[in-house]
């Protein structure tokens, strides 16, 4: 008798095992056919597998060696999280329509990276502005690793997390990053999308129509821009102050030569980011989302006077941001041909001055042909002109010392005299003014360049 009741109470215990028995089999296959298809690159191995009905599943304690290398890259945990662990049980079977939970996320946990080993150079040069130019700081050559291990970093230690959210009733997702490293910066970048849908069933993914509706960027410097201003200014002699005052004016001066406008109390929102030490804040929304047609049909200063810009530094807003994109009426902006700049020594005036000047050079020559008392014809040797011409970027480290043209890819023209060339950028002399400033100027910027020979 007393059996026979127990046995009731013994088969939910039962259901209750084989399904979370499934749900582990289930997230096994899926990382185990993850790691045979990584496996021509790199060796996948971990030590357990969660899972949780609270909706998530992962592999802990993982280590990636890629293929010919003795060196591994540490990860604490990969985990994927959703509203819904049923999701994780239906992927790969019958029942797996392809669709899509209201809430979904990744998670990689604890990233350890030892900068004295070999895979980290590769890992360090994709850092997002790591290799940037940093005005101000061109004495220095040193990036990637040595530029890290100068500011007193043996290892890198991070979370990434991604995830989106979707509201059927606004039909909107939202979509988060965040990256943080240890004792060096952390960045979350949350946006909204209208997708234009109410569900995330495979039918109606297949007609969605995503536009933009609004962006939130925040980043805290924990301690890395600290560290290479210190650096910076140290190898330039100078006091941190007056090397962040001159950073912020070359840094303005860049971005004026791409031809963007923008309000005082800007240029001293990224002051007072430097001085302080570190959070800033930027929140851009439109009237209406924003979708890849209304991208194509405006200008980028159309879009940028139609944004609502709500920017903080340190907790405290910054008013007023005003941003425009200047265009320049240059020939190759508005369609027209674009020939080489003639120029003969030290004149590089513009076609006009330059058919001046030709005009009376010929009538010079003119009158002193007419007044020589020969009847054989005189050549009178010609002035040596030098042209500018178009050259790659891969060639640019032949011509230190000379002047150079770069049109930039918004329809800017930058001149002056290559004082250097690094992996992902050139460092140029110009004249603002009265004085002489050296800009960095990023290859990615470049449309075309050309070398005065």
């Amino acid at each position: 008798m007393k059996k026979s009741l127990l046995f009731p109470l013994l088969i939910p215990l039962l259901v209750f095992a084989a399904v979370k028995g499934y749900f582990w089999y289930q997230v096994k296959r899926f990382v185990d056919q993850v790691v045979v298809q990584a496996a021509p690159f790199v060796d996948i191995q971990y030590d357990s597998i969660e899972t949780s009905f609270a909706g998530h599943a992962g592999i802990n304690n993982v280590r990636i060696y890629p293929l010919g290398s003795n060196d591994f890259v540490k990860i604490g945990s990969i985990r994927v999280l959703s509203d819904n662990w049923l999701y994780f049980i239906k992927l790969g079977t019958p029942f797996d329509e392809g669709d899509l939970p209201h809430e979904l996320g990744f998670e990689v946990n604890g990233i350890v990276i030892n900068l004295g080993a070999e895979i980290a150079n590769q890992l360090v040069e994709q850092s997002v502005g790591l290799n940037e130019s940093f005005p101000g700081c061109e004495k220095s050559e040193l990036q990637g690793i040595e530029l890290l291990q100068k500011l007193g970093y043996s290892s890198l230690t991070s979370d990434i997390k991604m995830s989106y959210l979707f509201s059927p009733e606004s039909e909107y997702l939202t979509v988060r990053t965040e990256v943080a490293t240890e004792d060096s910066a952390s960045m979350e970048i949350s946006s909204d999308i209208d997708l234009g849908i109410s569900s995330l069933e495979r039918a109606q993914l297949t007609q969605l129509i995503p536009r933009l509706g609004g962006i939130d960027i925040s980043y805290r410097d924990d301690s890395f821009i600290q560290k290479k201003i210190a650096y910076c200014a140290e190898i330039n002699g100078e006091t941190v102050p007056s090397f962040i005052d001159r950073h912020v004016e070359l840094t303005a001066e860049q971005y004026r030569q791409l031809g963007f406008v923008f309000s005082d109390s800007l240029v001293e929102g990224y002051r007072q980011f430097l001085t302080a030490g570190g959070e800033a804040r930027i929140v851009v929304s439109t009237p209406e989302p924003i979708g890849m047609q209304e991208v194509m049909m405006k200008s980028p200063d159309e879009h940028l006077k139609s944004l609502n810009v709500h920017l903080e530094v340190n907790g405290k807003p910054i008013t007023p941001v005003e941003l425009t994109w200047d265009q320049p009426a240059s020939g190759f902006q508005n369609g027209q041909s674009q020939q080489d700049d003639i120029v003969v020594g030290e004149n590089r005036n513009e076609t006009s001055s330059g058919q001046s000047a030709s005009s009376a050079s010929s009538d010079s020559e003119a009158g002193i042909a007419s007044g020589l008392d020969t009847q054989a014809s005189v050549s009178l040797p010609e002035q040596p002109k030098m042209t500018y011409e178009t050259t790659s970027i891969n060639d640019l480290k032949n011509y230190l010392g000379s002047q150079v043209q770069i049109d930039t890819h918004n329809g800017h023209r930058i001149e002056g005299e290559i004082v250097k060339v690094l992996a992902s950028r050139l460092e140029l002399r110009r004249r603002v003014g009265s004085g002489l400033i050296e800009m960095p100027v990023v290859f990615d910027h470049i449309l075309r360049v050309k070398v005065l020979r």
